[in-house]
């Protein structure tokens, strides 16, 4: 009796700890990526990695992927519907700075648009990293998924003979249809949770151990 309510309550500290652990962003899935589209180009953005490509980044434009279309060299896909981009409303992509709300509400000055492909603009995107906020719908969700892509642009501009390159640095998307901030990207557990998820493992071994040599 001794030894089964020990091991209940050391059962208790591990699962306290590996909720601690998935509780504060277990619904960001964070791809992170150094890709480069070089001058022509695209680079295939899968967000859940299983259904195929849902957009397509190039140097220049950022395109969604649909089941018909003959200017993208995807592989696979679409792997959602519904794809739309935060837009400045005239084909344009709008560039997110890190912490800004992408969700149902649209921050001012952005609308969501899916009319495509759309232009990445030079200047905002070149030299620095920006966010470009999107959403989708993945098969069997009744809701769209909310996510950010990290591009750069670099090496010139467009007066310099469209000789920019494209980068993407990584992607996230929120699995539960919740806002994602644009850079959002799960927490590392704290010390202390860590902690208490190795001193409840050691303590279930030692407790095996026990009942192996009684």
């Amino acid at each position: 009796m001794k030894h089964t309510k020990m091991a209940s309550r050391i059962a208790a500290y591990v699962a306290a700890g590996m909720g601690a652990a998935g509780a504060a962003d277990a619904a960001i899935v964070y791809t992170p990526a150094n890709l480069d589209t070089g001058f022509e180009g695209t680079i295939d953005i899968d967000f859940d990695g299983i259904n195929g490509a849902e957009f397509s980044i190039s140097h220049e434009q950022i395109k969604i992927v649909v089941p018909v279309d003959g200017n993208l060299t995807t592989v696979g896909g679409p792997g959602a519907t519904n794809q739309e981009y935060l837009g400045t409303g005239f084909f344009g992509v709008n560039d997110l700075m890190m912490g800004e709300e992408i969700g149902p509400t649209p921050a001012l000055g952005s609308v969501w648009a899916s009319t495509y492909p759309a232009d990445i603009d030079y200047g905002q995107f070149d030299p620095v990293n920006r966010y470009i906020g999107v959403r989708f719908t993945l098969p069997g969700n009744a809701f769209q998924t909310y996510g950010w892509i990290e591009v750069q642009e670099y090496d010139g501009g467009i007066d310099a003979g469209h000789d920019n390159q494209g980068r993407v640095l990584g992607f996230a998307y929120e699995t539960t249809g919740g806002s994602i901030l644009a850079g959002q990207v799960p927490e590392v557990p704290e010390p202390g949770t860590i902690v208490l998820l190795a001193s409840g493992f050691g303590a279930l071994a030692m407790l095996r151990r026990r009942k192996q040599n009684s």
